[in-house]
This record gives structure tokens, sequence and C-alpha cells, in this order.
């Protein structure tokens, strides 16, 4: 239960990071505009829909489009989960001593991005940056989705769950650690649970955060709570 509780922390601080690492991909997949449909009805049809109509079919499609964009990339971070939970159980089932360094490595990712919220390190923005350049060409394949299709959607949000961000690290430090593969997929599950206030400001639907997760004292705060989060991360291990 800790760990979920982490995870789901760590998400929901990490909001202003989102933003400015996943801001620019968010808005693009969310306002990418529709082709016009052919009208076939007639003028006079077309004139009754009004404006009520309208905007009641554009706030479908927001709900669409934030469903499976979310959606896919909530199935990304399940599958990440998945995969980091069954690799520590293989590398726990070696020891006992293997077991303890997962813990501990999964409470250095955390301390670490405490460090990076608090402004005094700057190796994750370096480690993502990195692991961007060599996910460029997935990102170029986004380009050619037809995202009028609820398919190709929900890929492109699987896309999008799977691009490097150091925060996704730290979660997965704690998948890794979790025991295994169920319990890492709740993991990110977790974390997953935590960013979605982001999906929801890309989309529109939530706009009255943005002012609260851009207050000067929230990545501070952030940083202090991910560095506490990191100590119990470790002190659980060692007890």
């Amino acid at each position: 239960m800790t760990d979920y509780l982490a995870a789901f922390t760590l998400g929901l601080l990490g909001l202003p990071h989102c933003l400015a690492m996943c801001g620019g991909i968010g808005a693009a997949l969310m306002t990418r505009p529709a082709p016009p449909e052919p009208h076939t009805a007639g003028p006079r049809l077309i004139a009754r829909q009004g404006s009520q109509g309208l905007a009641m079919q554009a706030t479908g499609e927001v709900a669409n489009k934030t469903l499976l964009f979310g959606g896919g990339k909530m199935l990304a971070y399940i599958m990440i989960g998945t995969v980091a939970g069954l690799a520590g159980l293989l590398l726990g089932s070696m020891g006992s001593a293997w077991a303890l360094f997962l813990r501990l490595l999964a409470a250095g990712l955390l301390f670490a991005m405490g460090l990076y919220a608090l402004g005094l390190w700057r190796g994750p923005r370096q480690w993502e940056s990195g692991a961007l350049r060599l996910w460029q060409p997935v990102l170029g394949q986004l380009k050619k989705l037809d995202l009028q299709h609820n398919s190709h959607r929900l890929l492109a949000g699987v896309a999008w769950g799977m691009i490097p961000c150091g925060m996704v690290y730290s979660a997965m430090g704690l998948a890794v650690a979790s025991g295994g593969p169920v319990q890492g997929g709740l993991v990110m599950f977790s974390f997953g649970l935590g960013t979605l206030p982001f999906v929801l400001i890309m989309a529109g639907l939530s706009t009255a955060l943005t002012p609260l997760i851009q207050h000067r004292y929230w990545k501070p705060g952030a940083g202090i709570l991910l560095m506490a989060l990191a100590a119990w991360t470790a002190m659980t291990a060692l007890a």
C-alpha cells in the first residue's frame, strides 16, 4: 500500500514537470483539428442544429479524446510496471541482497527527483534529453496517425505514456521493487492516476488546477515531500 501511495503522490507532485516536458505533445494531440465532414442534409437542417447541438458535439469529442488518449497513457504505464515488476521479481529471487538493493534504488530515484524539484540537481533533465533523442522516430510516426479513429487515438496515448520522463523512471523504481508483475502494474496504475489532472488540463477540462500547480510553492513543496518519501522507502527497506 505504501508503494501505491508513493507512486500516486509522485504522479500528482510531478504535474509541473509534466506540463514542461509533455505539455506541447499533449496539446498537439488534444487540439489537432478534425477534418470537415461533408454535409448531406441540406442547409435548412444544418441551420436547425443550433449552437447547443454544436457545443454538445464538441464536448463529446473532447471527452472521447480524453478517455482514449488518457486510457492509452494509463495502459502504457501498466505495461511498463508489469515488465518492471517481473524483472524485479527475477532479480529478487537471486537473494535478499538484491531485493534490498532494488528498494534502495527506488528510494534513490525518489530522492533524485526531490532534488530536481528543488532545483538542486539537473540530472533528470539530462537523462530525459538523451532518451528523448532516441524516441524521436516514434514521435515522428505519431504525426502519421489518423486521430479521427479511436484505435489510433488509443495507440497515440500508449506512445505518449512511453515518452522518456524522470518521473516515470522514479515510478519504475518503485515498480521494480514492488515484488512482482501484478504489484508493479498496480504501482504504475497508481502513478497514472496521479498524473490524471495533467490529462484533464490538456483537454481543457480542469483549467482551475493550472494556477495551483504553477504556484511558486508547489515545486519546493513537491521536492520536500519526494525526499520524505525517499527516506520512508529507505527506512522500510532497512527495517
